[in-house]
């Protein structure tokens, strides 16, 4: 070949790889978000109807009829860093205030590829007896307060404004910090979850999370009622955690990493199901769960 055509077809071999190449290998890229979005919107919509299989309801002490709460979704989970962890948050309420918060998120098994362990935890947000059912049996029952509040830890005077209670609520959560034996927390500026108006016994609330990624491992609830405010933490994470106002340490949960805890304010269930990774509608393993007494 003629040193003229040798040099014309490099130049054009060239003028692909720069301006060709890229091209097509960002399209891909583009094409394998489209595809990890799509199956992603497939997860959530099997957490949702995994999410309808539960009875949750409440007993007021009052009251010996137990009510079925109000159920809401308030966060989807995505956590990168703990085997592509990814899930959704759901809150039951009564009247609008928190009663009992379900996690459902599913990883990859590090056994079985292709395939994701689907994990619940339960969380008693209520001062009353809640109990959930999966398919009519009783599983998880909590006869205990699921939150120790704490009051006088803040002296300023909740705002007779709706919008200034907000910014308020958010100052609070500022001081504080969540740790585990490895992390440090992120406190998610916007709460996941803010009490309508119309609030049963309170006259404001909201929910805030430490988290990683926007995975909750602590969550602070933060309530006015009447002229103070009010605190609790709850846990959404195994290990041990600490919390912290400044340099003083607040509160200490101790690590629960060994899961169910069928009667206490926290219920963890590991692996309550195993499915397909790509077909999350395929079922491979349904784990049976504790059948309480009535």
């Amino acid at each position: 070949m003629p040193t003229n055509s040798l040099r014309t077809l490099f130049c054009v071999l060239m003028v692909f790889c720069i301006f060709v190449c890229p091209g097509l290998a960002q399209t891909d890229d583009l094409a394998n978000d489209d595809n990890e979005q799509a199956m992603l919107e497939t997860w959530r919509t099997v957490y949702d109807s995994i999410i309808g299989t539960f009875q949750v309801r409440q007993n007021h002490s009052k009251s010996t009829e137990s009510q079925e709460l109000v159920r809401q979704a308030i966060l989807s989970v995505n956590n990168p860093q703990f085997q592509m962890r990814h899930g959704r948050v759901y809150l039951w309420s009564d009247q609008g205030r928190p009663s009992v918060l379900c996690s459902i998120v599913s990883s990859n098994d590090r056994e079985m590829p292709q395939t994701r362990r689907v994990t619940f935890e339960f969380h008693s947000l209520s001062q009353h007896v809640v109990s959930a059912a999966r398919d009519g049996k009783v599983f998880w029952r909590c006869a205990e307060p699921g939150l120790k509040w704490i009051d006088g830890i803040d002296e300023s005077l909740p705002s007779n404004n709706r919008t200034t209670r907000l910014a308020q609520m958010k100052s609070i959560s500022r001081r504080f910090s969540a740790e585990g034996p490895a992390n440090v927390f992120r406190l998610m500026p916007t709460p996941i979850y803010r009490y309508p108006s119309e609030t049963l016994d309170v006259t404001d609330g909201a929910i805030f999370t430490f988290s990683l990624g926007t995975d909750p491992c602590v969550l602070l609830l933060v309530e006015a009622r009447s002229n103070a405010w009010h605190l609790a933490f709850a846990r959404s994470n195994v290990r041990e955690l600490k919390i912290k106002k400044g340099e003083e340490l607040v509160l200490m949960f101790e690590d629960v990493s060994l899961g169910e805890t069928p009667t206490g304010p926290f219920y963890l269930k590991w692996t309550s199901e195993l499915r397909s990774t790509n077909d999350p509608g395929n079922i491979l393993f349904k784990a049976s769960l504790p059948e309480l007494p009535d």
